[in-house]
């Protein structure tokens, strides 16, 4: 009998620490990081890739944004492979919102305006995808949204 005690004292405590660790992790916000390099980003970007900065989300944080340096041919063979189909900007710039829009303490610009490079930009009911490229900064930017 005393040993069903300490197990169900176990499984209670268990339960207990559990339930703590995935209430944190669902309230604690996106990840953030500025101006990495691709071996000090623990993220998958492409090889050719610098001056990395992202917003990552968590549990009750739907969106993603991110940026970084890279040069065009590496930048149209990164979105192939992700099987975004970027055209050429013409017209009125192509507007995307930055990582540092989610920062409450950024004196960065919240959104980029790309008026010459490559864009492309998805939507479907509540999901958003958007990729640009700017051509005078050689730098790519994503930002996507799940509501």
């Amino acid at each position: 009998m005393k040993i069903l005690k300490i197990a169900g004292a176990s499984c209670l405590a268990l339960l207990f620490v559990s339930t703590v660790a995935v209430a944190y992790s669902m309230l604690k916000g996106p990840e953030f990081a500025s101006h990495l390099s691709r071996e000090e980003c623990r993220l998958n970007f492409p090889q050719e890739a610098s001056d990395i900065c992202y917003m990552m989300p968590s549990a009750f944080w739907p969106n993603t944004a991110f940026e970084f340096d890279i040069d065009e041919a590496s930048f149209i063979m990164w979105a192939e492979k992700n099987e975004w189909p970027v055209k050429e900007i013409s017209g009125k710039p192509f507007e995307i919102i930055r990582y540092a829009y989610f920062m409450k303490s950024s004196s960065e610009p919240g959104s980029a305006s790309v008026a010459s490079g490559l864009g492309y930009s998805y939507t479907k009911e509540d999901t958003g995808i958007y990729v640009a490229y700017d051509r005078a900064a050689k730098r790519a930017y994503y930002m996507s949204h799940t509501r």
